[in-house]
């Protein structure tokens, strides 16, 4: 199950995000926090600092998790604890950037009390502005407006999901997963 959720930021905040993430140091992205596959995964990620109290990321962190609860109140009604940092995320066409087939859950916590539930990805730029780099579910319905800067979709962590390689210019996307009891 997916929900489409439009201008869930505007466009100008998306380019704050981007500038701000920017100018932070990337690094390969990898699997379960574990290993780099470049098999699976080519992109350069970043998560957002914790226990930084600036004005800006105090603000991502409250409309990140404002835009979840939202989503999760209308269209999940599952318990939730908490948020991981936001991963923010560049997809480029000079190395093919994509992710390949996977969940979000994390195997390391399948016999804990909780886990990831809700994934949330927005996306920080147009459609325009690059080819390629769909974010695709593997679910009958096939996510519609998912096509601007500030557009997100948010999904149970559970669905396997990709992003398809970017052939033309750069795919800026943020990514958080909201932890709660695990489904029963």
């Amino acid at each position: 199950m997916w929900y489409n959720m439009p201008n869930t930021f505007q466009p100008d905040y998306c380019k704050e995000i981007i500038g701000y993430f920017s100018k932070l140091k990337q690094r390969d992205a990898t699997i379960e926090g574990e290993y780099i596959n470049k098999s699976i995964r080519e992109t350069d990620v970043t998560f957002a600092p914790e226990g930084v109290n600036d004005n800006f990321s105090i603000n991502l962190m409250f409309n990140v998790d404002r835009s979840i609860r939202a989503g999760n109140a209308q269209w999940f009604g599952t318990d939730l604890n908490y948020n991981e940092a936001p991963q923010f995320g560049m997809y480029k066409s000079e190395n093919k950037g994509f992710y390949d087939w996977h969940t979000d859950t994390l195997n390391e916590h399948a016999n804990r009390p909780s886990n990831r539930k809700l994934s949330l990805v927005i996306l920080l730029n147009d459609m325009k502005e690059y080819e390629g780099g769909q974010l695709e579910l593997r679910h009958p319905d096939v996510p519609q407006n998912f096509t601007k800067a500030g557009d997100a979709l948010l999904f149970n962590s559970g669905i396997e999901h990709r992003v398809t390689p970017v052939t033309k210019g750069t795919r800026y996307s943020l990514t958080c997963w909201a932890h709660g009891p695990n489904w029963r």
